[in-house]
């Protein structure tokens, strides 16, 4: 027979085990609940960490959108921020950017974006496609043997401040007379010799050599695409007359002689004249004029800054002579040439740009670089060598 006081045991133990039974269920609930709140988040996190780039790379968007805006001689804008800027979001994600001048062409890019907590850092660099964005650039080496001047100009005025020679190699000035606005240096190795000349000129550059080898792939597919081999020809000035606006020449060498003259009728930046030259010459004699009107708009004086995209000259040749006394307006893109001089090379005026293998003068020359050509091309800056940097950190150098 059970007793009270052994029911009363019985009893006892089962609401233990009852009052086990639910910490444990309690514990599991709480557990899984916990689990399931873990979960989300995580989903959350994992969701916000890839949205949140969006937002990032929005960032360096907005940048390049805002150094599009600068005028193209504007030197002096070193750094730009999004603190001035109305609308900093996307979709949710704010980002933050800031952009550090790299040279006349290029700035570093970096980017943040934050949702809920979460942060993503890009950096990236911003590049101007311009075929031309120096006044004279050559691979190996470019020397000033005294009297030389760089300078600039857009179509509204002259002198402002964007002259500039480059090269991936070295960069002589002899001659306390040689003036150049701009030095750009491009790569590791590149130099500029002749002490204090180059001291006192302002030296940038870019990280990476310019690639002429692809400068010359392009120019050999465009040459491919326009001209059949049987369209090759000689061009004399004096014989052949005028180029004419809108027309593309297939040439062996381009020609202009001893006192002539060689015009190019109506041509524009809109409607220009192309030149192609196949393993050939440019050559302009003493005292010779190409593309240089004197009659009209674009005579070739610092006052009339003639409109130099109207001829473009493409060569996959060995030799670019000018004449002493010579005067031309073009951009030129030569980058297998010796550009020098027809025999001699004295007091020559390039209005334009010219890129070559070498380059050198007797002294006298006198490069206009004309910052149209900054748009021949895309003239659009362009994203480039985009990384992401763990948070806090950066790759970018503001020196």
């Amino acid at each position: 027979m059970t007793t009270r006081s052994a029911r009363l045991r019985s009893d006892d133990g089962s609401m233990m085990l009852t009052m086990l039974a639910a910490i444990i269920i309690g514990g599991l609930v709480v557990a899984l609940f916990s689990t399931s709140i873990t979960g989300q988040q995580r989903v959350r996190d994992d969701r916000d960490y890839q949205h949140v780039i969006n937002g990032a790379n929005a960032g360096l968007q907005q940048a390049v959108a805002v150094i599009s805006e600068l005028e193209e001689d504007d030197l002096d804008t070193v750094i730009l921020t999004s603190d001035d800027m109305d609308d900093t979001s996307l979709d949710g994600i704010d980002f933050t950017w800031e952009a550090t001048r790299e040279s006349p062409i290029s700035w570093n890019l970096a980017g943040v974006g934050e949702l809920n907590g979460v942060e993503r850092h890009v950096e990236a660099r911003a590049v101007r496609d311009a075929m031309f964005f120096v006044a004279a650039f050559a691979d190996l080496g470019f020397v000033m043997r005294g009297d030389n001047e760089v300078r600039s100009y857009t179509d509204l005025a002259y002198d402002t401040g964007f002259g500039a020679v480059g090269s991936n190699g070295e960069i002589e000035i002899r001659g306390n007379s040689s003036w150049v606005d701009l030095i750009m240096l491009m790569g590791g190795d590149a130099d500029c010799t002749s002490g204090h000349r180059c001291d006192d000129r302002p030296i940038t550059g870019l990280p990476d050599k310019l690639d002429l080898d692809a400068v010359l792939e392009d120019i050999q597919a465009g040459m491919d695409a326009a001209c059949a081999p049987s369209d090759f020809r000689s061009y004399d000035a004096e014989a052949d007359g005028p180029l004419q606006a809108g027309e593309t020449y297939c040439l062996t060498e381009l020609v202009v002689g001893q006192h002539e003259d060689l015009v190019v009728e109506d041509a524009s930046q809109d409607d220009p004249a192309i030149v192609y030259i196949n393993n050939g010459v440019l050559e302009t004699g003493n005292h010779s004029t190409t593309n240089c009107d004197g009659d009209s708009w674009n005579a070739c004086t610092t006052a009339e800054r003639p409109e130099s995209q109207s001829l473009q000259i493409y060569s996959t040749g060995t030799q670019v002579r000018l004449g002493n006394q010579s005067a031309i307006a073009a951009a030129i893109s030569a980058p297998r040439a010796n550009c020098s001089g027809s025999p001699s090379n004295a007091q020559a005026d390039i209005f334009g740009a010219m890129v070559c293998n070498d380059l050198t003068n007797q002294g006298g020359w006198d490069f206009h670089f004309d910052e149209r050509l900054l748009n021949l091309g895309s003239g659009q800056f362009e994203l480039k060598d985009w990384r992401e940097e763990p948070g806090g950190t950066t790759s970018v150098s503001t020196d």
